[in-house]
């Protein structure tokens, strides 16, 4: 299913003045090809909100998508002057950013730390916390005097402090751990001007390999998403973390 298929995502009786509200809502979207970031960007689509979705590798399918609700980019995010040209991109497609969402992650391990390459140490860095720092740096910048604006992050329970399951993937942890300190620091940054940052931390997100009861959906992140952009802009949540309420481990 692709970000084409955001209708599919509306659920019978959605607020149509939600949808009106969210019409000229500009949201950057990180990972946005496969995945969690393919679901958040049918989501937002079937929201109404217009999205500047990037990805390394764009899939074929959707490079004749654009039109003016959605616009793809390649980006590599661990490229600063790569982030600098999308974030223009975008600005000069839509307008303005309203959202920023950095999705956009590796998942270096299953191996012990000697045994991970070093390009595999530097891609998950690079990827998963440089990027997000590199684009919410460039998107307060350019944003700052509008006095709005939101940034999300998608995080990890296995950032949080004595979360088990975390043999051999020491590094994706420590990235993701990274991400929660930053965004809360960086909240208390851009206070100042009426910007918020908030973090999403979500256990093991469901597809083949996952059960109900060990994992959250890609929909349940999605969902929550929407709300939390919508939500006062004088409401800090710093962080949201996301973990089935009924498990096989009772």
């Amino acid at each position: 299913m692709g970000a084409s298929d955001s209708i599919n995502f509306l659920k019978k009786g959605q607020n149509l003045e939600v949808i009106i509200m969210s019409e000229n809502r500009v949201v950057f979207l990180t990972g946005a090809s496969k995945g969690l970031g393919e679901h958040i960007c049918g989501h937002l689509l079937a929201s109404g909100f217009k999205v500047f979705a990037t990805a390394r590798n764009i899939p074929d399918s959707a490079k004749t998508k654009n039109n003016d609700q959605i616009m793809w980019h390649s980006l590599d995010i661990s490229s600063y002057t790569q982030c600098e040209t999308a974030i223009n991109s975008c600005l000069e497609k839509f307008g303005h950013i309203d959202i920023l969402i950095n999705n956009a992650s590796a998942c270096t391990g299953g191996v012990t730390i000697a045994d991970i390459p070093h390009a595999g140490i530097d891609i998950e860095i690079d990827t998963t916390f440089k990027g997000a720092v590199y684009l919410s740096k460039i998107f307060i910048a350019k944003m700052c005097k509008r006095k709005q604006g939101k940034i999300f992050f998608i995080s990890s329970t296995s950032g949080l402090a004595g979360e088990p399951g975390n043999k051999f993937y020491s590094i994706y942890a420590a990235s993701k751990a990274a991400i929660i300190r930053y965004s809360e620091c960086l909240n208390q940054d851009i206070s100042q001007y009426n910007m918020q940052s908030h973090v999403i931390v979500p256990c093991n997100m469901r597809n083949s390999n996952f059960e109900r009861e060990d994992a959250v959906s890609y929909s349940d992140v999605s969902d929550l998403l929407i709300k939390m952009i919508n939500i006062g802009d004088n409401i800090s949540l710093s962080q949201a973390i996301l973990r089935p309420a009924i498990t096989h481990h009772v």
